[in-house]
């Protein structure tokens, strides 16, 4: 499933990419405001990943019936990990690269991701592979641009070598991190990390946890970095320079909404990724 807006005549075309056991729909959902905020100019574009997780590879073993789900309910993944071995080389990670290529080409072109979680993990290594395809024969001679900026959301390096090679030189796509002072899935250290990779990276924390903060501080923070990839001259310096969220709008409350908060089950397949060295 793709969401979109109605309409499409809009400046730019983001692709948002879910965290495991999410949908298209639950993440299009949860970042509503966002949506609003950026509907004059900016078309989000949420995509299904290409897996429905069941049986092992969906840890919450209370989870209901897929036949109980709507499809659009359906918890899904880009990639699936499992046991020891499987934290450092995933299972259908080329699928993964076969499904994103088919998405950028037949649904794009797009301006910019955005990624939360394992879409962040996704995000990152779709950023690095738009701007040397060549590292992957499933992106060789692709047909779309490198993207003008990446925000990526409890974002962490992965593994696998077919990742970790894209890291081997830094990237120049300005990039946006959002992290979660108190993440307890995804610590700051694996966070940060990441965001080295990045040559014109920009760090912003939040008091929180394992989500996308939603008060309207970050909410206009995050309108406001999007909307200077409107135009293209010196895009890079000028996202630096938006102004960010104040110190206290990200804190997590429990009147807060979060807006990529992670479901029980997803705590714990992510845990077991993250500690793996």
């Amino acid at each position: 499933m793709t969401t979109t807006p109605a309409s499409s005549a809009r400046s730019l075309r983001v692709l948002m990419l879910c965290g495991y056991l999410q949908s298209a729909q639950i993440f299009s959902g949860r970042l509503g405001n966002l949506r609003k905020a950026t509907k004059s100019f900016a078309e989000l574009v949420f995509v299904d990943p290409p897996l429905v997780i069941e049986g092992d590879d969906n840890p919450d073993k209370e989870a209901p019936p897929l036949s109980s789900l709507k499809p659009e309910e359906h918890p899904r993944g880009w990639w699936t990990m499992r046991g020891e071995a499987g934290r450092r080389s995933y299972n259908h990670f080329d699928e993964f690269f076969q499904f994103i290529r088919e998405i950028l080409e037949k649904q794009g072109p797009f301006d910019g991701v955005l990624g939360f979680s394992q879409g962040a993990g996704a995000a990152a290594v779709i950023t690095g592979l738009l701007e040397k395809p060549q590292l992957n024969p499933i992106f060789e001679n692709i047909n779309h641009a490198p993207f003008k900026f990446c925000i990526i959301a409890a974002g962490f390096e992965m593994l696998d070598p077919r990742a970790k090679v894209v890291f081997e030189e830094p990237l120049i796509t300005p990039s946006l991190h959002i992290i979660g002072q108190t993440d307890a899935l995804v610590t700051n250290d694996r966070s940060i990390a990441l965001s080295k990779q990045f040559v014109n990276s920009r760090v912003e924390f939040h008091d929180g946890g394992h989500f996308i903060p939603s008060k309207t501080p970050w909410r206009n923070f995050l309108k406001s970095y999007i909307e200077v990839f409107i135009r293209a001259e010196e895009a890079a310096e000028r996202s630096l320079a938006v102004p960010g969220p104040q110190p206290s709008s990200g804190t997590a409350t429990p009147s807060d909404t979060p807006s990529g908060a992670a479901t029980p089950a997803e705590v714990e397949i992510i845990a077991q990724e993250v500690k793996a060295t």
